[in-house]
Parts: C-alpha cells; structure tokens; sequence
C-alpha cells in the first residue's frame, strides 16, 4: 500500500494498493497442488503487507516475506 498526505497537514487523503497483481491461473494453479496435498509457501521479497494480500487472494498456506536474494 501507498500512503498519501498532503505535506503540513496531519489528514490521510487515501491507500493506494500496490505490489503486481496476482495471474488469473495462480488461483488454479494453487487449488492443483492442494488437490495433491502440496503445502503452498510464497517466498517473495515484497513487504510482509502485500504478501500476506496475495496470500489470502491464493488461499497460500505461508509466506516468507522481504527474502533477499543471497
């Protein structure tokens, strides 16, 4: 999510979401490997926020956020 303010004023103009949307065929796609017992996990590098958004979009079983590619 992006947060808007405008600057000296203390009032929230609004949330913005943000982060890519999620693929029309990942929900399938995750149903599948359910169907055959495969626990789902995403690992992504995105905030814990915007994972925890496509979690719950997918029906994810856990996430691993903010991963850093080393």
């Amino acid at each position: 999510w992006c947060v808007a303010a405008m600057r000296g004023t203390p009032k929230l103009l609004g949330l913005l979401p943000g982060g890519e949307r999620v693929k029309p065929t990942a929900l399938a796609a995750v149903r599948k490997l359910h169907e055959q017992g495969i626990q789902v996990v995403l690992i992504t590098g995105d905030n814990r926020g915007s994972a925890n958004v496509a979690a719950k979009q997918l029906d994810i079983d856990a996430i691993r956020a903010e991963v850093l590619p080393e």
